[in-house]
């Protein structure tokens, strides 16, 4: 009884643990992560979907996010996505990928 009661409550740790650890890279420190876009959503072939599920992003430089859709007609669709979203995020196109500045910030996009 008391083992899995530990084991249950181990289970439970693990799990705040790891949702803690999602939530504290969301935190914009000056420094672009691709984590910052986990949150946005991208409506795509008539579904929702993650934007890590659909194009490719890269971190070239300590504050600017490069996104590169695989499919070059849903660059529209992840452009709204990243402007509608809280984020406060302005992505530029060039007509292949977006770029997207991340200003200094201490806030959390959680709050936003």
């Amino acid at each position: 009884m008391i083992e899995e009661t530990i084991a249950e409550l181990d289970n439970d740790i693990g799990k705040a643990n790891e949702a803690l650890k999602r939530e504290l890279a969301k935190i914009r420190t000056g420094r672009a992560h691709p984590s910052i876009l986990d949150s946005v959503r991208v409506e795509i072939y008539g579904s929702a979907m993650p934007i890590s599920q659909c194009a490719t992003i890269n971190v070239p430089e300590a504050r600017m996010l490069i996104v590169k859709p695989w499919d070059k007609t849903q660059l529209k669709a992840i452009e709204k996505a990243i402007v509608t979203s809280p984020l406060g995020l302005n992505p530029q196109s060039d007509g292949e990928i977006l770029r997207i500045r991340c200003r200094r910030s201490t806030k959390s996009a959680a709050k936003r």
